[in-house]
């Protein structure tokens, strides 16, 4: 089956939970029976209906506690709240074979790198941790002016390129500023223009319902509730 690490391996060193990997909808089946005949499970009812209330569409593995491994993380391309930015089939299109430590997998590419982290942030968590900061700017400036154009061809695609675009401005002058304290939210006009972008993306292409749903969805999570459901 294809696959994709997304938000998975950064620049620098770094400690993670879980292991975001993207795969085609149809492998769901498949690829859950051959983790759960390894000793994975679907984790506990109460995380599988936050999954359902919070995450649709994702799916969460888990291994015995005393494994030392991250949990495995599903997505169908890149979606969140299970809404879909980025499709499979962008993903697989601009994955790379890469060595990691004694290992080789597959990976984003950095144009993709740069759509998965901006992604997340905008229509998932709403914020930006310091090594996300550091991570994404040091991706944009090694990146060549191709690999950038790619980045905003895919975000324009799915109906977010003007939200990706002010995204990195912003994520440049982070990277220059002195005495932030972090987690930084991002500025609420930059969260409502991209949630803005997306619901005329929706009504374009004649989803109403999910259009609603979604920017919904992204105005209650990105407020106090989150809050509590992240404690």
């Amino acid at each position: 089956f294809k696959y994709c690490c997304i938000k998975a391996i950064r620049i620098y060193p770094h400690f993670n939970t879980d292991l975001n990997i993207a795969i085609y909808k149809e492998d769901f089946p498949r690829i859950i029976k051959l983790l759960e005949d390894l000793g994975w499970s679907r984790r506990s009812k109460w995380s599988q209906f936050k999954e359902d209330i919070a995450e649709r569409g994702k799916r969460k593995m888990t291994y015995t506690s005393d494994s030392q491994l991250s949990e495995i993380h599903l997505y169908p391309g890149l979606s969140w709240h299970g809404f879909e930015y980025t499709s499979p089939d962008d993903v697989i299109l601009n994955r790379k074979y890469i060595k990691f430590l004694n290992t080789e997998t597959y990976n984003t590419n950095n144009s993709l790198d740069i759509v998965s982290n901006i992604g997340h942030a905008l229509f998932e968590r709403y914020k930006f941790t310091a090594g996300e900061i550091f991570h994404v700017s040091s991706i944009i400036s090694k990146a060549s002016s191709a690999e950038i154009k790619e980045a905003s061809n895919i975000a324009y695609k799915n109906g977010w390129g003007k939200g990706l675009e002010k995204t990195i401005n912003l994520i440049t002058k982070l990277r220059e500023s002195k005495n932030i304290k972090y987690p930084i939210p991002i500025d609420n006009k930059i969260l409502w223009e991209s949630w803005r972008e997306r619901f005329s993306f929706q009504l374009k292409n004649g989803r109403p319902f999910s259009a609603c749903f979604e920017f919904l969805f992204n105005w209650v999570w990105s407020g106090p509730i989150y809050k509590m459901y992240s404690i």
